[in-house]
């Protein structure tokens, strides 16, 4: 799931900078008098997923299977580390979440553009 919500944020990405940030640059070089559409730039997350050597998502994986003794528990403590350097991108569910749902606990929140995923 990881990688299909990694594919559609590098799509939103591409889309945000073709569709708005370059315009945008474009109608001012031609001098044309627009209003500025702002949108939500998803840089930062993808950021998260792909930065190297322990710093994203895809490389805490590859380290965890690269061990040979990694496991569901030890990328999950990983991740959640990793949330506290993410800006939020990354956080472990919360209290009241866990209560209702207690299979969350295994689970780290991502905030992808298009909402919340929790990764168990």
């Amino acid at each position: 799931q990881l990688c299909i919500n990694y594919c559609n944020e590098k799509l939103q990405g591409h889309f945000n900078d073709h569709i708005f940030k370059l315009e945008q640059e474009e109608y001012a070089r031609e001098g044309v008098d627009v209003a500025k559409i702002s949108y939500v730039d998803n840089s930062k997350v993808v950021a998260m997923i792909e930065a190297g050597k322990g710093a994203g998502l895809i490389a805490l994986m590859d380290e965890e299977i690269k061990t040979g003794r990694g496991t569901d528990a030890t990328f999950l403590k990983k991740a959640l580390v990793l949330a506290g350097k993410s800006d939020g991108i990354i956080q472990p569910p919360d209290n009241k979440q866990m209560k209702k749902r207690p299979h969350l606990k295994n689970c780290f929140v991502f905030e992808h553009y298009a909402g919340e995923v929790e990764y168990d």
